[in-house]
């Protein structure tokens, strides 16, 4: 991980830990499709970098309120049957 980029974005924009979605994916641990999808599903912020607009940044923040361990609710039958 780049611990540049991350010190880089750390007093991003509205007091939110910016990095960009590649290094949080690889400081999360998981692939960068996987990162993807997560924030689909779970409607994470995405910001565009200023200075270059290809660059899709995340609160790291949400990132990891997202992997906190917390019960399964009842809708989530799949996974039982799946464990």
């Amino acid at each position: 991980m780049g611990t540049y980029t991350a010190r880089r974005w750390k007093e991003g924009a509205q007091g939110v830990e910016l990095m960009p979605l590649t290094e949080a994916a690889e400081r999360a641990g998981i692939s960068l499709v996987t990162m993807r999808r997560r924030v689909k599903e779970h409607g994470l912020t995405i910001y565009i970098n200023p200075r270059d607009k290809r660059e899709k940044l995340i609160d790291w923040r949400e990132v990891e309120a997202l992997m906190q361990i917390r019960p399964m609710n009842q809708g989530d039958e799949e996974l039982k049957t799946a464990a």
